[in-house]
């Protein structure tokens, strides 16, 4: 992943930062509409101190802003897409001119489909981490001082806190989950290698296979391997599962963290207490 950035950042520079920015202002642009469309709402029903022209403004920007974010999303996934693309491409024309470098003895032992499919693995799993880095990881970064400088100018610096070290403790957990079912995802590419590989042999012998009437026999190495890969995936989803509720479990705490008002003083106010109790 670190090569694929820096060759992002050496070969493809305008590109990434072109991109980059595209998510960016779609990012931003995300977050005008619901706050436009409450200050309608808010206008509507104050209607006796809003005036007309007030309330055109909101809607024009409103539109305005909508309009912009139409026209932005195709080219943000325009450049996403090429950027992706390149990168991918470098790297694979790179993969195979160390792969056609290697000693001639070496390309008889090689079973096809199997190479073939991790191989293509390989590639999907690298595109899916270059769009995480681009469209969420570094606007993530970008997000976090930005809610960490409106909870700071808000008073509720300890609030923003709480939430960034339970948010370090569901990234530790997370990681330490991803760590232990690590040998569930590598069980289950070896079973997907596998079967690809014996569903090749399988139907390159299948003449042979006709010829000497052998379709029962041929096929139970081929079932076998569907089976184990079945297991093995079952087995993938079930542990994948902690994740998810690793990911509830945060969002419920946080939540609930965020229900405790805060004062411009930056101190805490229960939420239930009625109002002449908090003046009090």
């Amino acid at each position: 992943m670190q090569t694929f950035i820096r060759t992002a950042c050496e070969k493809h520079r305008l590109l990434l930062v072109m991109t980059i920015g595209a998510t960016i202002t779609l990012k931003i642009l995300a977050m005008a509409p619901p706050l436009l469309l409450g200050k309608i709402v808010d206008s509507l029903n104050d209607a006796d101190h809003t005036t007309l022209r007030t309330l055109l403004f909101f809607t024009a920007a409103f539109t305005l802003a909508g309009c912009i974010q139409s026209m932005t999303t195709p080219l943000q996934t325009l450049l996403l897409s090429k950027l992706v693309q390149r990168i991918v491409m470098d790297a694979s024309i790179h993969w195979m001119a160390r792969l056609m470098g290697k000693d001639f003895s070496q390309f008889g032992t090689w079973r096809i489909g199997q190479f073939i499919k991790s191989v293509e693995r390989g590639i999907t799993a690298h595109e899916q981490l270059l769009m995480f880095f681009v469209t969420t990881g570094f606007p993530l970064c970008l997000e976090f001082l930005i809610v960490a400088g409106a909870f700071w100018y808000m008073g509720g610096a300890w609030v923003f806190c709480a939430l960034a070290g339970l948010g370090g403790c569901y990234l530790y957990a997370t990681h330490r989950i991803i760590r232990w079912r690590r040998k569930h995802i590598d069980a289950v590419n070896d079973q997907e290698d596998e079967l690809s590989a014996t569903l090749v042999n399988t139907l390159r012998a299948g003449k042979s296979i006709k010829l000497e009437r052998a379709e029962r026999t041929a096929l139970q190495p081929l079932n076998r391997a569907f089976e184990r890969y079945a297991n093995a995936a079952v087995t993938v989803a079930g542990s994948g599962g902690l994740l998810s509720a690793a990911k509830i479990l945060f969002i419920s705490l946080s939540t609930g963290g965020l229900n405790y008002p805060v004062s411009p003083q930056g101190q805490r106010v229960p939420g239930p207490w009625p109002a002449h109790r908090c003046n009090a």
